[in-house]
């Protein structure tokens, strides 16, 4: 089951990850360029980019605007 949080209630569970830098992932240049960077910073992916993912990076926080987002999240 995939959990499931507003953003106010995923900064108060992580309250430690609030302060660091992030980088903010959609798709088009931003995903290509985070995807050939070697940095390890905080990201948090915006809806489908998860799906563009190579193998080896992941996303610190995924945000979904849509429901559908969530539905594919739980087919892999």
């Amino acid at each position: 089951m995939i959990e499931a949080h507003s953003l106010e209630q995923w900064c108060d569970r992580f309250p430690e990850l609030v302060s660091h830098s992030w980088t903010l992932v959609g798709k088009g240049p931003s995903a290509d360029l985070w995807f050939r960077s070697v940095d390890g910073n905080y990201s948090i992916g915006i809806n489908h980019v998860w799906s563009a993912l190579p193998p080896g990076k992941r996303l610190t926080a995924l945000h979904a605007f849509d429901i559908d987002v969530v539905e594919g999240l739980t087919e892999h």
